[in-house]
This record gives C-alpha cells, sequence and structure tokens, in this order.
C-alpha cells in the first residue's frame, strides 16, 4: 500500500502572498482529510503562527518550523519510540534539529547596522511590511531559532555578509519576502526527511510517497528531498529559480496553485 504525504510551504503556496488567507486552500486540505493524507506545514513560520493556523483551520498535524529548525509533533500522533522530544510546549513536542544558540544570532546581527531582523523594529514600520496587526504580528515575532530580516531584502545587501554568517554557524536563505537567518545545520530538506523516518514507523507496512510543493528559494531543500517536487508560480506570475531539477510547474500562484496539485493528486485515486 503507498501512502502519500504532501508537504507544503505556507506563505505564497497554502496562503495567499498579500493576504495570508487559504481561500480555495481549504477546500483543498478537506479533501486530503477525507482521504487521510497527511498535510505537513513546512515554513519560515513561528510555533505560535502554525498553531494558530491549525486551531484556525480544524486541523492537528505535524508541522516544521522556522525553515526546518524543529518539528513540532501533535502528542499521541507517532509511536513514542520514534522520536525523543527535545522541549515540549502544551500538548506539542518539539524536535530540534538548529544546532546555534538565537541569542548568539542576534549579538551577532547587532554588529551589522545595515540589519535589522523582526524583533529589532518597532511594530508599526513592521506591519507596514507584512500587513500584519496585532497578536498576528506579536505570533511573527514570538521566534525561537531565527530571524527573520526587514532589511536588507535585496540580493546585493546580502551576499557580502553569507560568508562571515556562515563562519559563525549560520545562513541566509530567501522566502517570499524576506531573507532569514538560520542555522547553517538545519533546513526544509533535513526536516522532511526526519519526519518522514517517523511517518515509516507509523506505518510501517506501507511504501510512503512524500510531495512537496513550495514557491520561493528557501524550499528548495524540501522540494530536493521529495518524491515528487512541485513549484507553484509566484504572486506576479513568475517563476523563481529554486535550482531544483524538473519540478511539477503548477500554473496558478498561491492557493490557487496549491489547490490544482491536490486535484491532480487525488484524480487518479
Amino acid at each position: 500500500m503507498t501512502r502519500i504525504i504532501l508537504f507544503s510551504d505556507l506563505d505564497g503556496t497554502f496562503l495567499d502572498h498579500h493576504h495570508y488567507m487559504p481561500g480555495p486552500a481549504l477546500d483543498a486540505w478537506k479533501m486530503l482529510e477525507a482521504r487521510g493524507i497527511p498535510l505537513v506545514f513546512c515554513s519560515s513560520k513561528t510555533f505560535a503562527e502554525q498553531t494558530a493556523l491549525q486551531n484556525e483551520l480544524g486541523m492537528r498535524q505535524p508541522f516544521i518550523l522556522e525553515n526546518g529548525s524543529a518539528i513540532a509533533l501533535p502528542r499521541g500522533y507517532f509511536p513514542p519510540a520514534s522520536y525523543s522530544a527535545d522541549q515540549v510546549s502544551g500538548s506539542w513536542d518539539l524536535v530540534v534539529l538548529s544546532h546555534a544558540d538565537r541569542s548568539g544570532l542576534l549579538a551577532l546581527i547587532a554588529q551589522y547596522p545595515g540589519l535589522r531582523g523582526f524583533s529589532q523594529v518597532g511594530k508599526d514600520a513592521l506591519a507596514a511590511a507584512t500587513g500584519l496587526t496585532g497578536a498576528a504580528l506579536d505570533r511573527a515575532r514570538e521566534r525561537w531559532f531565527t530571524e527573520t530580516l526587514l532589511y536588507p531584502d535585496e540580493e546585493a545587501g546580502v551576499a557580502p555578509l553569507r560568508e562571515p554568517f556562515l563562519r559563525a554557524g549560520w545562513r541566509f536563505s530567501r522566502g517570499g519576502r524576506f531573507f532569514t537567518l538560520q542555522s547553517a545545520a538545519a533546513d526544509k530538506g533535513k526536516a522532511l526527511t526526519r519526519l518522514r523516518d517517523m511517518f515509516q514507523q507509523k506505518y510501517p507496512d506501507a511504501r510512503l510517497h512524500t510531495v512537496a510543493v513550495g514557491d520561493s528559494p528557501n524550499d528548495a531543500p524540501m522540494l530536493a528531498a521529495a518524491d515528487t517536487a512541485c513549484q507553484v508560480q509566484s504572486y506576479d506570475g513568475r517563476w523563481a529559480d529554486l535550482g531544483v531539477a524538473d519540478p511539477i510547474r503548477i500554473e496558478a500562484p498561491g492557493p490557487a496553485g496549491f489547490s490544482e496539485l491536490v486535484r491532480r493528486m487525488l484524480s487518479p485515486l
């Protein structure tokens, strides 16, 4: 028996780039749920953001947070022997894949006047740049392992900093809007592989087939690690250069593209 597991980016894929709403992706998720296909969010979003989203959607699934820095698992979802929790938060167990100290990252960022992370700018500036307000804005700033940068927002500003940060154990990754500084030891692909091993222990007699979908460069490791890699269009109709060999391109952006992918996945089932 083959079991499909779908790994999806959030912003610009499952969620609309501008308004952070699932739109047609919500019905697609319900179709997956009806077929018993797990949907694993794999995003730069924080634990607080993703648990809030799951509560809104009425779902309780494992997810990957802060670009592969950790995996959050609903307690009891997997056999206890399939993992060892590094942290707990309420009814969630966390398996941490990041091997760097965020406090050290913030101290390093402070040495570069041109860098401004989400935690370093005022709420008004962050709200203007992200469109987030209130509790949603607070959840976006509640980072445990990484720092998303408001400035710089172009490769030209990041390029000269890549090498010194890498020497210190950090690397830049590019999402749909912003760069994020994260542990060089962690990425979405490594998190997908670790989680796939847990699913195999949950379903020992099944042949697993992983599908991953995203839209931006920080999704590349996830797509490369999956059995089937899919890419939705950017909101402006362009295709981001992911450096992944021959992904299946879905000619629609965001939730519309996600929904089309699910329709294709389920059509032969």
